[in-house]
């Protein structure tokens, strides 16, 4: 039996279909992250979302604005949250002096202080 070439065809692209299976995408993971401020630094979070960056690694990311670093260690502590994205504060030491289970990722932010003096 000779095949034709329409043959071929139809099952190339069948042959390639069975040797490479279709894989259903694997189900986004939900993080929820809590912010203490408002303030422009916070930016950078908005912007990866509507981007698309944290889809793209797998994750649902639920971007929180909480009153304030207090409020937000409770959430984090507690579970309700898995992230904070926020610097050192008060809260933060405190939170971790009395036993929380904390840890710093890294600086998101490099200021440099500079202290003004001037002659009467």
């Amino acid at each position: 039996m000779k095949i034709s070439s329409l043959h071929l065809l139809v099952l190339l692209p069948l042959l390639f279909f069975l040797k490479h299976p279709v894989q259903a995408a694997a189900p986004l993971t939900k993080v929820v992250m809590t912010s203490g401020s408002a303030s422009e630094r916070d930016g950078v979070v908005y912007v990866a979302q509507d981007q698309g960056l944290f889809r793209k690694y797998g994750l649902d990311v639920s971007f929180v604005q909480v009153r304030n670093g207090p409020v937000a260690m409770s959430a984090l502590s507690s579970g309700e949250t898995q992230f904070h994205w926020g610097s050192v504060s008060g809260a933060n030491l405190g939170a971790i002096a009395e036993g929380a289970d904390l840890v710093f990722v890294a600086g998101f932010i490099q200021i440099q202080e500079v202290h003004w003096l001037a002659s009467p």
